[in-house]
């Protein structure tokens, strides 16, 4: 949950001989550490760019590429390809309310956010806090919102399983399925190196110490949520798309309906995932350096030392042993389903 301060920036086209608004408008960011504000990011859109590009508005953030994120997923049925997005004024103008919402949902709880970040790295005290009525309050709503998008992610299964299933039968998903072959890795085989040349292993490892733990919400509860009481829309709208996913393997089915309601279902999950990182903030927070909060949370973070082979330091001294035992694992391909209508001019 590390911040990244920045600014949110809307970027619309006027069209510069009827002076009418284009319906393309960009949303993106500006980091605090970047070289550039917003003006010097308009010119270098600018360039090449036959439109006037005006600046709708621009939202202040300690979390602006989480910001981002969210506006991206929440407009997604309306994203047309990147960041660009197809919005008339009405739009624009929700969208940058929107965004400050957001924004000052994060600044209400910013101190929680970098204690959060400050303990995450300190050794947790073996203490188990007695839980409040405000932090059983955000388990619930965490728990929640864990079913919805567990739901969602495995809807967003389904999809990507039958735009595969479609390709592979040859059936052109290109607009909708993101395929990106990727090449093998090379890296070396400690193991096999340890095995080969146990002193001279033994003699080039040096010890870190680390700060390990995970933050585990208590699944007190999460078994009697059932998402159809829970969230009755976003039930209906889940079992539509499986129900679509499953009939999108019979021939003939054209790929667009059934991405239209995941580019829905995107859009419905954003705000859940919103809320989620929030309140789990605020409970990292609220645990603190204490082992975990009854019957809300665990957090037990422990001083881990831990030995690993100087590659560096191997590779300069001994270059003909590390080339000899580089292994290089075969590619592999990795699938995503697009996140906007993959739209071209």
């Amino acid at each position: 949950m590390a911040h990244m301060a920045g600014e949110l920036y809307v970027i619309g086209e006027v069209d510069p001989v009827t002076g009418k608004d284009a319906p393309f408008v960009k949303i993106g960011i500006v980091r605090d550490s970047d070289t550039r504000n917003t003006t010097q990011r308009v010119s270098e859109h600018q360039t090449g760019n036959p439109r006037k590009l005006i600046v709708h508005g621009v939202v202040k953030s300690s979390m602006v590429e989480r910001l981002e994120t969210a506006m991206h997923d929440t407009l997604a049925p309306l994203r047309i390809s990147g960041e660009w997005f197809n919005l008339d004024r009405k739009g624009v103008t929700w969208a940058l309310e929107h965004a400050k919402a957001l924004s000052r949902q994060v600044n209400r709880i910013d101190k929680h956010l970098e204690t959060a970040e400050l303990v995450k790295s300190t050794v947790s005290n073996g203490n188990v806090l007695a839980s409040t009525s405000r932090e059983r309050g955000l388990h619930r709503t965490l728990i929640e919102a864990d079913v919805r998008i567990k739901a969602g992610e495995r809807a967003e299964k389904a999809v990507r399983d039958a735009l595969i299933a479609a390709n592979d039968r040859k059936v052109d998903v290109a607009a909708h399925l993101i395929i990106t072959p990727k090449i093998g890795t090379t890296s070396f085989d400690d193991e096999l190196f340890k095995a080969s040349h146990p002193r001279l292993w033994q003699r080039y490892q040096i010890e870190t110490q680390l700060v390990r733990g995970r933050f585990t919400p208590s699944s007190a509860g999460k078994k009697e949520l059932d998402l159809a009481v829970l969230d009755s829309d976003l039930a209906e709208l889940i079992a539509e798309i499986e129900a679509m996913a499953e009939e999108f393997g019979r021939r003939g089915r054209k790929p667009k309906p059934l991405h239209t309601l995941f580019l829905t279902l995107v859009a419905a999950q954003a705000p859940i995932k919103w809320q989620r990182m929030l309140v789990e903030a605020e409970l990292r927070a609220a645990c603190g350096i204490a082992d975990g909060i009854t019957d809300v949370c665990t957090w037990t973070r422990k001083s881990v030392q831990q030995q690993k082979l100087d590659t560096a330091a191997l590779k300069r001294d001994h270059p003909a042993k590390w080339e000899q035992f580089l292994v290089t694992k075969p590619g592999t391909t990795s699938y995503s389903v697009v996140k906007d209508n993959n739209y071209r001019l």
